[in-house]
């Protein structure tokens, strides 16, 4: 082969590598390892589960959000943690007897258990859709009532780095987490006679956050 031919192999191989290793990660001017807090005091962050059973459909939401994301925008899977929670006592179905059931001791057991968490330990399938937004598969432990599982997610991140818009929302860059899932009662120990019809054994769920990595 030729010495032109691999120079011209080496520089196409490099260049491709290049555009992977661009296309996993943010191409936006905020550099470093940055650190997003998803508490919102305003109560606009919100999580959304929704159970389809035979004879009844359920959806329940809560704005009691919160945890930490952090990670490098140059190499976002190798430097990437995060933990989120939701404060079981906030999920409201728009039915308050049906909310005291789903809060008590036979179903999540707030008192004993009052956060469902998820620990991420890996983000994989990492692929940016536009300069801002990168989009992936989030797999990490999930724990609901005491129990942790082994759980994967869709998520999409995207960085807004702060400016005159931003600001209306929060001070400093900010971060959208969108991430959806789902689980099986079963998995975590929740059973009853009623589920399958009136609940179903999957519960289907959505996070939307946006968080600040200001410091106060």
């Amino acid at each position: 082969m030729k010495p032109t031919h691999i120079l011209l192999i080496t520089v196409s191989l490099t260049y491709c590598s290049m555009i992977t290793a661009f296309a996993q990660n943010f191409a936006v001017s905020v550099h470093g390892k940055q650190t997003f807090h998803l508490k919102d005091e305003r109560g606009r962050n919100q999580t959304t589960f929704t159970s389809q059973a035979p004879l009844e459909d359920i959806t329940g939401t809560s704005s009691e959000v919160a945890g930490t994301v952090s990670f490098d925008p140059v190499n976002v899977s190798k430097t990437i943690a995060a933990e989120i929670s939701v404060i079981v006592a906030s999920l409201k179905t728009g039915i308050a007897m049906r909310d005291e059931h789903l809060q008590g001791p036979n179903w999540l057991d707030a008192a004993k258990y009052p956060t469902i968490q998820f620990n991420l330990k890996e983000l994989k399938n990492l692929k940016s859709t536009t300069n801002a937004t990168v989009k992936g598969t989030a797999v990490g432990d999930f724990t609901l009532k005491g129990v942790t599982k082994k759980t994967s997610l869709s998520i999409s991140l995207t960085l807004m780095p702060a400016s005159d818009k931003t600001k209306m929302r929060a001070p400093g860059d900010l971060l959208v987490v969108r991430a959806k899932g789902s689980i099986r009662l079963g998995d975590f120990g929740i059973k009853s006679e009623i589920i399958g019809s009136k609940i179903s054994d999957e519960v289907k769920f959505e996070f939307n956050a946006v968080g600040s990595n200001a410091t106060k």
